[in-house]
């Protein structure tokens, strides 16, 4: 459980243990929780960022919800195209906000792509 009472922020997951907020606001520390990790700065913000977007489909698929696709490596390529066309209008239309969320779309498929193959590297 995290919380900051700076920005009203709470949150009961140990994947987002730091308030978002004050990590833009100290991101030139170096004592910040990315850098003590060993994870670069806009690694880890971006990742927040992935993580952020992912959460908001927990209660519907799971936390791993892309593993029970049918063909989910064939299925989330083409969506990784589609978030990348998306992106590219966000871009195209300059709305900076739309293409912050557009990056982190095009970034979570990609990692479903890529733990979807990791676990298939483990399986027999």
């Amino acid at each position: 459980m995290s919380s900051c009472l700076k920005h009203d922020w709470y949150s009961d997951s140990s994947t987002l243990p730091w308030c978002p907020r004050c990590l833009d606001e100290n991101a030139s520390r170096p004592s910040e929780p990315g850098v003590a990790l060993g994870v670069r700065v806009d690694v880890f913000k971006f990742s927040l960022a992935m993580e952020a977007a992912l959460k908001k489909h927990d209660k519907e698929r799971g936390e791993r919800g892309w593993i029970s696709s049918p063909d989910p490596v064939t299925w989330f390529l083409s969506r990784l195209k589609e978030e990348v066309e998306e992106l590219q209008e966000a871009m195209d239309n300059i709305d900076v906000k739309l293409t912050k969320k557009e990056c982190a779309d095009v970034a979570n498929f990609a990692m479903m792509i890529y733990s979807i193959l990791a676990d298939r590297e483990r399986s027999p």
